[in-house]
């Protein structure tokens, strides 16, 4: 089943991660999705990349609890862990200027951001 859509309308790409269920956590295969949405960003060359979770409970929450708990040895977790910075390591040296999209309420460290809807951060070139 695919967690991570990618809609490209010109020079603009859409990068929807669909796992409203667990808040759109992000475990091993979303991980692995998402980096094949960067490959596709990449080779249809767009300048902007809209970052964005399904349905209207959560942006992203974060890792994936449940499977990060599953995970039975120190090796496994820093396997996760590290192929995650791969990808967001990916994500900041990308061409393309970023924008997470998120929709109703925003939650950090327990407690409600009142930030606007978008946020928007020059990226490295």
């Amino acid at each position: 089943m695919r967690e991570v859509g990618v809609r490209i309308a010109g020079r603009v790409a859409t990068i929807t991660i669909d796992r409203p269920g667990s808040r759109n956590a992000i475990g091993l295969a979303t991980i692995g999705q998402l980096d094949e949405a960067l490959d596709e960003v990449a080779a249809a060359d767009c300048s902007v990349l809209m970052l964005r979770g399904a349905g209207d409970r959560a942006f992203i929450s974060g890792g994936d609890l449940k499977e990060l708990s599953a995970i039975r040895d120190e090796a496994g977790a820093i396997a996760m862990a590290s192929r995650m910075r791969q990808l967001l390591d990916r994500l900041s040296r990308s061409r393309s200027r970023s924008s997470p999209l998120s929709t109703g309420t925003r939650w950090a460290a327990g407690r409600r951001l009142r930030s606007p809807a978008t946020f928007d951060w020059p990226l490295r070139t």
